[in-house]
Order: C-alpha cells, then structure tokens, then sequence
C-alpha cells in the first residue's frame, strides 16, 4: 500500500527514486514510495513535486507506480511533495460520492454505477430511470445532515477471508487482490477503494447537487462539495451581476428580460424572413421582364435560400429564361437556372471560371465558388457582358 494510501494527510515524504527513464520530452519516474496518488477509480491523479521536478501525471502501469516529470532527478533520497490544494479538493469530492452514494441506496434503493471526478464537477450514475426534483433536494438534504453528523471516516485492510464475513459496498473486485483496502463512514458505509478521503464527514462542508440527465436506462447525478461550492457560488454570482448590467434589470428579473428578448427575436425573424421573401420575389420580377434571355444578379449580403426565391419568382414568369446569381465577395454562393439542355452545356465552363462545386434538381445547379470575382467571366461565357449588383 502506497504512502498516500496509509495516510492521505502526508504533504511530505522522504524517499528514494528507484529509476528516471526518459519518454519523449518528459520523465518517467518510479520511487520506493509515494505520497502522489496514482489515477484510479473515478479520482485523478495528484499533482506535486519530486526533488527539483514538477509532476503533472501518476499512473499505476503493471503495479508499479509511474510518475511523469517534466525534467530528470538524480536516482537516491529524495523528498516528494504533494499539490495539497488539488488533492485535499479530491478528497472532498470522492468522500462526498461514499456518501451520497451510500444514502441514495439505503433511503432510495439506488445503486450507484459509476463515479467520475472532474475538474469542475462530479458525478454518479445510479440505476434508476428517472429522478425528481423533489427527490434531488431531499437527497440533499439528507447527505448534508450526515456531514453535519461529523461520522468518522477510517481506513483498514482486510484479506478474502475477513472480507466475505463483512458487508460491504462493492462494484466487484479483481480475482487476483488478495488485500482488500475499505474506506468506512461510521454508522453508515464501508466500501472498497484505493482512493483518498478525510478523516471525517465535517470536513467535506457541504455537498450541492446541481442536477440531473437520464443515461442508458439509469440517471446521472452532479454534483460539488466542499470548497468547489465557494467557486462556483462566485461565479454564479459573477454571471448574475454581469446579466444584471445586460439586461438592465434585477436578478429576480432576468427571467422575464430573457424570454421578452427571446419573444421580441422570433417576432424580429419572422419580420424579416417576410420581408427577404417579399424583396427577393421584386428582384425575381424585375430580372424576368429585363428582356434578356440570360440574366444575372449579385448581392454580396445574400445566402442560398435568398438566391433561389428570386430565381423562383424570374422562373415562374419566364420559364425558359437562363439565371446567374451570385452572393459573398472574393468566395461565396452561386446559382445557375436554365433548361435542363442549355445547362447541361455550359455548366462545365461556369464551374471551372468561379472554381466552384455544386449539384441540384433538374434545371437547377448550386454550391459554393472560390472566385465568385469572377463572375463577369461566367456572365460572358453565358453570353451577356454583365449583370445587375
């Protein structure tokens, strides 16, 4: 059993470095011993430091503990030093899951799945289709109450035998682990894990769920603890000044302000899709009474849909007539109408002048070109010397 596994209170440790092998531009460091805890069971690895070497990975590889340092140590003594903000935050977090994991299953019968440890957030999966909220906020409640309870929260280890005559919470373990490390709340969970934890519940502070999503059948849980709520509570409360200051109005406000913007945007939208359709259905008229039997518009601000209700308008009053529209500046987005013969004909020419790529119904040939500047060229192998912008 690791140093960081014995006592997870240790910052320091005088050890010895067995072996530093170089791995491309880090260091792979292995030690007698090992405050830094190596990533395993849903808690990341610790960060800190080896002699003069920073350490930003901790990997258990075959059963030996692989620490990757950012420069080569000298093989001997050497003291090892923990990132103890990092690790006492994993604490916090992965003591807080033994907890509400062992309080969602004895209150509500579910059992908790899996655990993952993020750098903002956690949390469990548990095997039940779906969680209410009134559920979620008794959780809480209840979980808050046992931190309150200030449960010790001790380690020992067990072999197979003292094992099977001890109720346990377990997710299974190897067939090959003969010493079984458990991590027990007093009164209320014992459960296998490698990973570390404070010595009592108070020392967790206070645990916040934040919510939860259906996944595979079962539910996800997030949730914070300790001194993350502090963070995320400042910036919650960073995010509601700065709406205030948007918004002009109240926190108890926003809201309202938001779904007014919401409403007023859709009412904006539509406004303005009414009026591109009116607009682009003038544009499509004044093209096909033009005379021409070859037309061409540009408009740099336009899009796709914009190009093909003006050639929908020209169309339906000259159904034979050949159209070139055109939209964006040096690239863009290109449209060429003609009878199905006539396009079939020049389609190839245009293509290659516009350098573009495109397809379409019968009749109809679209896509993006990176040389929509040279659309003059296109007019004039289409016959025309320009078209209107």
């Amino acid at each position: 059993m690791l140093a960081c596994q014995r006592d997870p209170t240790l910052r320091f440790l005088q050890t010895e470095v067995v072996s530093c092998t170089a791995n491309g531009d880090a260091f792979e460091i292995v030690l007698a011993d090992t405050i830094l805890y190596p990533e395993g069971g849903g808690q990341p690895a610790d960060h800190g430091r080896i002699g003069g070497a920073r350490i930003r990975d901790v990997q258990r590889v075959g059963g030996v503990v692989i620490h990757t340092a950012n420069r080569r140590v000298e093989l001997g003594p050497t003291r090892v030093e923990v990132d103890w903000s990092r690790r006492f935050d994993h604490m916090q977090q992965h003591t807080a899951q033994h907890l509400l994991t062992a309080v969602a299953q004895d209150r509500y019968g579910w059992a908790t799945t899996s655990f993952h440890l993020y750098e903002d957030r956690c949390d469990i999966e548990v095997d039940v289709a779906a969680v209410g909220s009134s559920e979620i906020l008794a959780l809480e409640a209840a979980v808050n109450a046992e931190i309150r309870a200030a449960r010790p929260v001790g380690m020992r280890v067990v072999d197979r035998t003292q094992f099977a005559e001890l109720e346990v919470r377990t997710r299974g373990l190897p067939d090959d682990v003969e010493q079984i490390r458990l991590v027990e709340i007093e009164g209320l969970d014992r459960n296998t894990c490698g990973g570390t934890h404070v010595r009592n519940t108070s020392q967790i502070g206070r645990i916040q769920l934040l919510g939860a999503e259906k996944l595979r059948g079962g539910t996800r849980l997030f949730f914070i603890a300790g001194d993350r709520i502090g963070t995320w509570l400042r910036r919650s409360m960073s995010r509601e000044a700065a709406l205030s200051r948007v918004l002009s109005s109240a926190p108890r406000d926003h809201l309202a302000a938001v779904e007014k913007i919401l409403s007023d945007g859709k009412a904006s939208n539509k406004a303005q899709r009414l009026i591109r359709g009116e607009l682009a259905s003038l544009l499509g008229n004044e093209l096909a009474r033009a005379g021409n039997d070859t037309l061409a518009l540009h408009r740099a601000d336009a899009d796709m849909g914009f190009l093909n209700q003006v050639a929908s308008a020209a169309v339906a009053i000259r159904p034979d007539v050949t159209l070139l529209l055109t939209a964006g500046e040096s690239a863009g987005v290109f449209l060429l109408v003609a009878p199905i013969d006539r396009l079939n004909n020049v389609k190839s020419e245009v293509l290659e002048i516009l350098g573009g790529r495109g397809g379409g119904p019968p009749g109809r040939l679209q896509g993006r070109a990176t040389r929509i500047d040279r659309r003059n060229d296109a007019l004039a192998a289409l016959g025309i010397s320009n078209g209107r912008d």
